[in-house]
């Protein structure tokens, strides 16, 4: 992706489409180094690394706070029936996804490599 995972950005609004399909959820991913590079000059820009999409409400932003390098995702796992108008039931169920929690990481001793300080980036 080429910026930051904003619901009204094109990845949200395609989200949308796709999540309402049953037993479906839809993460999009950026990484840091390009919403730095789409961000104009003196505005600050927020890192939406990523966003989530299911079908039972609305997107939810994966912002990655300052001094932080990774988020931890925890998802809810559930069985649903599917039934058609008709009354049919579906033979197996369908597993459903949803977003339980995330966390930031930050390392103690992050890599050179990885320090946005040291003029990396």
């Amino acid at each position: 992706m080429d910026g930051p995972q904003l619901p009204n950005r094109w990845p949200g609004r395609y989200a949308t489409v796709l999540a309402e399909d049953p037993g479906s959820a839809v993460l999009t991913l950026t990484n840091l180094g390009m919403i730095e590079r789409s961000a104009l000059p003196n505005v600050p820009n927020r890192a939406v690394v990523g966003l989530w999409k299911d079908r039972h409400g609305d997107p939810k932003e994966l912002i990655l706070p300052a001094n932080h390098h990774g988020l931890v995702l925890s998802l809810n796992c559930s069985e649903k029936r599917q039934v058609t108008l008709d009354h049919r039931r579906a033979p197996n169920p369908t597993i459903e996804y949803r977003l339980g929690a995330m966390r930031p990481v930050a390392l103690k001793n992050p890599p050179r490599w990885l320090d946005r300080r040291a003029g990396n980036v």
